[in-house]
């Protein structure tokens, strides 16, 4: 440890002050980490010294940026790299405090001279339930190979963290403390986890905001976003959305596999605190999305599916959806035994699949809309409420032998001879009212059925919706 002294003396008073100086990088020689003359104390600081890493302000001579070519010979405490200071890891690095990349702030959402931290190789570690953060315009840049986080990897105010490289590895709360977290915070200025390849592991820890977005209420003027197009993402706690509706939290999903393996849902849901609700925004357009836990939506939510993305909900739970779900297509896939609950949301789904030996529960939505094929190889609990088959081109209904539905609306507008297809083997029962708005029903194949028992009724039809029968 490295001391600075300060005597100061008069004819009745003499203090000895002691205080644990920052050593500061200067560059002056050349970008290497082991070099004492790169550093304004003269020296390789040594374990537990805090270091900055500022090229405004400490570089000197040739102001190179460090460069850790070899493991670091010494584990330091804090490290700030400020404002338009870089640091490349390549080896091994262990810190024993907080690790900050962090601009000038301000206001200033993206600084002239960003902070930066590049890790190409070797294993950064920081220890000690203490943080990896990327704030006011700081900027982390991952491709390889892993980095350990005790406790958070904050992204604040225009913080940014990137991540590629097939191999690259990032665990959150690595040491299973219940102390960690991936936070995602506004504060007026766009925040953003980019993962492109690679894994991210986040272990259950802070309960229950294992992932964190908050929009820091200000009305959507900037958006905290994860964005994950490749690798495997997977947070095995909880993922909150806080602060305030308006705000703009968005969750991006178009490669990779996200698993989300505890409940989902704003601040009110996960801390039963109805003055904290956030808002919920997901996009998933290519890869999977996986819940695993309860999926909570209020009214202003939101959670949109497109191109490639298929959505899977595992293991026993519910799918609360007070907001909208708005499908236009892939698949999503029932794999437990989950239940649909609220009359009050917006259900458009474009391929609806309950798999084999599962279950899906229309207990409270009043309807549910399906643009796609209905496929089920296991059971669906209709719970006295309606399905629309409301495509644009041919639909199949393709069951193990025999769906039943309590009230079935007809409204596809593709036109053509047959636009919702039973597939061999699939017979339909109407059980309450049978309704043919628009499109028409092929039940030739292989003889399959519609079935209306004795006290179900419907509305005959018309010319552009009825039923072909064997």
């Amino acid at each position: 440890m490295h001391y600075n002294k300060l005597i100061l003396t008069s004819s009745f008073i003499l203090i000895s002050l002691f205080s644990d100086a920052a050593i500061s990088w200067t560059g002056n020689m050349d970008s290497d980490w082991e070099n004492p003359t790169n550093w304004d104390c003269g020296c390789v600081p040594s374990d537990g010294d805090d270091i900055v890493i500022d090229s405004v302000n400490t570089y000197t001579g040739n102001k190179a940026h460090p460069i850790i070519s070899v493991n670091s010979s010494f584990s330091p405490g804090k490290v700030n790299i400020n404002e338009g200071g870089k640091l490349y890891i390549q080896a091994n690095l262990t810190t024993t405090d907080n690790f900050k990349v962090e601009g000038p702030g301000g206001g200033i959402c993206n600084p002239t001279y960003p902070p930066q931290l590049f890790m190409i190789g070797g294993t950064l570690t920081v220890s000690g339930d203490k943080n990896l953060e990327a704030k006011k315009g700081g900027e982390i840049y991952f491709s390889g190979d892993s980095i350990f986080i005790s406790k958070e990897l904050k992204l604040e105010e225009s913080g940014y963290f990137y991540m590629d490289g097939a191999d690259s590895y990032v665990e959150i709360n690595y040491d299973n403390n219940n102390k960690g977290k991936l936070k995602i915070k506004t504060k007026g200025c766009n925040s953003i986890y980019d993962q492109v390849e690679g894994t991210l592991i986040i272990n259950a820890g802070e309960t229950p905001k294992e992932i964190e977005f908050d929009g820091d209420g200000d009305g959507g003027l900037a958006y905290g976003k994860i964005n994950v197009s490749g690798g495997v993402f997977t947070n095995y706690g909880h993922t909150m959305f806080k602060k305030a509706v308006g705000d703009s939290t968005i969750f991006n999903v178009s490669g990779g596999t996200v698993t989300l393996v505890d409940n989902v849902g704003d601040e009110g849901f996960l801390l039963a605190d109805n003055n904290k609700d956030g808002e919920i925004d997901f996009n998933i357009s290519g890869g999977t999305l996986i819940f695993q836990g309860n999926l909570d939506m209020d009214q202003e939510d939101l959670f949109t599916q497109s191109g490639t993305g298929t959505i899977r909900f595992q293991n026993i739970r519910n799918w609360f959806n007070a907001g909208t779900f708005f499908s236009i297509s892939d698949t999503v896939i029932f794999e437990g035994n989950s239940t649909l609950l609220s009359a009050a949301g917006n259900w458009q789904f474009h391929h609806l699949k309950i798999g084999n030996f599962n279950a899906m529960n229309q207990t409270e939505p009043v309807n549910i809309n399906v643009s796609g094929d209905w496929l089920s190889t296991g059971t669906f609990n209709e719970s006295n409420h309606k399905v629309t088959l409301n495509g644009t081109s041919d639909q199949l209904v393709d069951v193990v032998a025999n769906e039943t539905f309590y009230d079935l609306e007809i409204n596809n507008t593709g036109g053509g001879v047959s636009n919702v297809i039973l597939a061999p083997n699939t017979d339909i029962t109407i059980q309450n009212v049978f309704i043919l708005t628009d499109g028409v029903v092929d039940s030739r194949t292989n003889s399959t059925l519609v079935m209306l028992p004795d006290n179900a009724t419907t509305n005959g039809g018309n010319t552009n919706s009825y039923v072909v029968g064997p």
